[in-house]
């Protein structure tokens, strides 16, 4: 392995985090200030989600996004996202529910959702470089 090789695959992981991370911060800003509307969603699917819980979920979601975005304990941080959105997901675009444009509607949002959890999954099983691990001079020295 060349030297750079690592700094790379490290720039690249840091991209992909950046990328990711403004989702769930603009998601959880727009669902803490609007939460209500989000718990009728909820009834609407036939729970009932109080209000504080949509309220934490949205804290989560934007604390989370943020440290995902500086790459501050990237692992942890997206096991978290992942256990927050893969209900959200299941909640929000049951697009089964749906008939026509609506259940197509639902349906592309639903998997865009399951992209972002197997993209989080990836993220949370990533090792960083030896030499970011143990304090090595080197990648695989």
């Amino acid at each position: 392995m060349t030297r750079t090789e690592p700094e790379g695959r490290v720039r690249v992981a840091a991209a992909g985090r950046i990328t990711l991370a403004p989702v769930f911060v603009v998601g959880g800003w727009q669902a803490a200030t609007a939460p209500s509307a989000l718990s009728e969603a909820a009834a609407g699917a036939g729970l009932q989600v109080p209000r504080s819980l949509v309220q934490a979920n949205a804290t989560v979601m934007i604390v989370g996004g943020l440290l995902l975005g500086i790459g501050w304990r990237p692992r942890p941080t997206a096991l978290v996202l992942a256990a927050c959105l893969a209900p959200s997901t299941l909640v929000a675009h049951n697009f089964w529910k749906h008939t026509g444009q609506d259940r197509r509607q639902q349906t592309l949002l639903f998997f865009k959702d399951l992209a972002m959890v197997g993209g989080l999954l990836l993220i949370a099983s990533d090792r960083p470089p030896a030499r970011q691990r143990c304090g090595a001079p080197g990648f695989g020295t």
